[in-house]
């Protein structure tokens, strides 16, 4: 049988809301629920359309996809990551589990009061205004239906805050 991951990903959106603990009433969730509207009209891209026009995705219907919206790095080591690392590349490191942050695992190294690197969880409970002025701004979720997914079910990114008058080299 196969499995219309469409639907199910329409449908999944209200599990993933009850997990965001308050913030449903907030202005990033209002733009969540809109990228998955415009996900809900156009669908998965097809070979029609002209950016997909040589890749064929209906092989992800073949597959019961299952969502996690909550995070859980215990079954992932130090050592599960150091062999995706470069050797003596001593600069900051994010690690994602299933698209989810770990402090746990992530290495950062302290940059000053001009720069901030974190998970788009602690800039929301840090920097809230910015996440929300920034939220979106480069991403369209209108020009891709993978856009409108990933905006619509956005809980955890990188975030790099760079103030005024800071040089980066």
């Amino acid at each position: 049988m196969s499995i219309n991951l469409k639907d199910k990903v329409i449908s999944e959106f209200s599990n993933f809301e009850q997990k965001l603990n308050g913030s449903k009433s907030s202005l990033l969730h209002s733009i969540r629920k809109q990228a998955l509207e415009y996900f809900s009209k156009t669908g998965f891209p097809t070979m029609k359309n002209e950016d997909w026009r040589f890749t064929n995705i209906n092989f992800i219907n073949k597959y019961d996809f299952s969502f996690q919206f909550h995070p859980d790095d215990s079954n992932v080591t130090d050592a599960d990551i150091e062999k995706f690392l470069i050797k003596d590349y001593n600069q900051n490191l994010l690690v994602f589990v299933n698209g989810f942050y770990s402090q746990r695992l992530s290495k950062l190294k302290p940059k000053g009061e001009r720069i901030w690197i974190g998970s788009f969880a602690d800039a929301l409970n840090k920097r809230e205004r910015l996440i929300e002025y920034y939220f979106n701004q480069y991403s369209n979720y209108e020009k891709d239906p993978f856009i409108a997914l990933n905006t619509a079910y956005a809980t955890d990114v990188a975030c790099m805050c760079i103030f005024d008058s800071m040089e980066v080299v």
